[in-house]
C-alpha cells in the first residue's frame, strides 16, 4: 500500500513527509545508512525538484525512513530500512546521478527494530550545510584544495616553520572534547579553531583580516 504524503507544516512549507513506515515480522532488524554527496556540476532547480520527487518515490518503495536534506549541491541523508533496501536505495541513486557512483554510503547493520525513523523527511534547502553561501558560485569556482593521503598529511602536520596550519571546522563542543594541542611548541604545524557554535559563524570568521593573513 502506498505511504501517505503529508506537507511537513507552516514553518517547512516546500518539505514532505513520507507516513507509516512499518516492518512485517519476517523483518528482524534494520539498517542505518548515513552519506552526503555535493554533486558536480550543481543541480538546476528542475534537477533539484526531480531528486527530491525521486527521494519521495524510492523512500515510500523501498520503506525507507529518516530525513534526506535536497539542496543544488546534492544530498544529505540519514536513514534507516531493511539492509537490502538501503543498498538498493544506494544503487538506485547511482542510477538518478552519476555522482552517486562514488559516494562513500556509511552502513550500520544489525540494530534492533526501535532504532528505525518511523517516517521519511524529505527537506528542501538552499545549502546541504547552511554557510549562508548561496549558490552564485559553483564548485568548480570555488577552487578547492589538493587531497592529501594519510602519510602526506601527517608529513604536513609534522613540518616545521610557519607555512602550515590545521582548521579546525567542527563546532566548539566537539572541539572541546577532543583535539591534540603542543604540536607547535615542537615545530610542527599550527592549529586555528574558529570556535563555531553553528555554521554560519565560520564565514565572518574567515573573513578576519589576521585569519586571511595565517591562510596565505
Amino acid at each position: 500500500m502506498p505511504r501517505e504524503k503529508k506537507k511537513l507544516g507552516a514553518w517547512f512549507p516546500k518539505a514532505s513527509v513520507i507516513k507509516g513506515c512499518t516492518y512485517d515480522a519476517s523483518v528482524e532488524s534494520i539498517s542505518i545508512l548515513l552519506f552526503y554527496q555535493y554533486v558536480n556540476p550543481a543541480w538546476s532547480e528542475a534537477r533539484k525538484c526531480a531528486a527530491i520527487s525521486f527521494v519521495e518515490s524510492e523512500g515510500s518503495r523501498l520503506n525507507l525512513g529518516g530525513r534526506v536534506r535536497v539542496a543544488r549541491e546534492g544530498l544529505n541523508s540519514t536513514v534507516t530500512g531493511p539492509r537490502d533496501a538501503l543498498r538498493a536505495f544506494a544503487a538506485a541513486l547511482g542510477e538518478f546521478d552519476p555522482n552517486f557512483k562514488t559516494t562513500d554510503f556509511k552502513y550500520i547493520d544489525d540494530m534492533p527494530l526501535d532504532r528505525a525513523f518511523s517516517d521519511l523527511k524529505v527537506l528542501p534547502v538552499k545549502e546541504l550545510v547552511f554557510y549562508g553561501l548561496g549558490m552564485e558560485m559553483g564548485l568548480d569556482d570555488l577552487g578547492g584544495g589538493v587531497h592529501l593521503e594519510p602519510k602526506a598529511y601527517h608529513e604536513k602536520l609534522a613540518r616545521a616553520g610557519s607555512d602550515t596550519v590545521v582548521v579546525d571546522v567542527r563546532n566548539a563542543y566537539e572541539s572541546d572534547i577532543g583535539r591534540f594541542d603542543g604540536q607547535k611548541t615542537v615545530g610542527g604545524a599550527e592549529l586555528l579553531d574558529p570556535g563555531m557554535r553553528k555554521s554560519t559563524d565560520f564565514v565572518p570568521w574567515l573573513s578576519k583580516p589576521e585569519v586571511r593573513e595565517k591562510l596565505k
